[in-house]
């Protein structure tokens, strides 16, 4: 798992967002994004790589992202993210062996005000 918290201002990377995202796909961990201020309304290349990161990641990876207003908010979000991963539970997928496997798995949940969100790990055969 990875938790970034990020505040807004002036972005100085100017790597390019599969440069972050094919890293955080094949590594297995969940990102989640915390971040605080008044979202950027600029345009600059550096912005729209950051926010592709930002967007992309935690979707891709089973994590979140949320959006701040004030620091004020960050203790009780924390507090709320570290019961939700205390509560997490390790689903197990196996398929029998065809010659063409599932192309998606969908994991839902079945009470309302639940959710679902998975990061696919893919084991060896012969690995529990």
């Amino acid at each position: 798992m990875i938790v970034a918290i990020l505040s807004e201002g002036p972005e100085l990377s100017s790597r390019h967002h599969d440069q972050a995202l094919d890293p955080l796909k094949s590594n297995g961990a969940a990102f989640h994004a915390i971040t605080m201020g008044r979202p950027s309304s600029s345009v600059a290349e550096e912005f729209r790589e950051r926010n592709m990161v930002l967007d992309e990641a935690p979707r891709l990876t089973g994590g979140r992202r949320e959006e701040l207003l004030t620091p004020m908010g960050l203790d009780p979000k924390l507090a709320q993210l570290g019961d939700e991963l205390t509560h997490q539970y390790k689903i197990t997928y196996a398929h029998p062996d065809t010659l063409i496997p599932p192309e998606r798995v969908t994991v839902a949940a079945a009470k309302a005000g639940f959710t679902a969100r998975g990061t696919l790990i893919k084991e060896a055969k012969g690995r529990p």
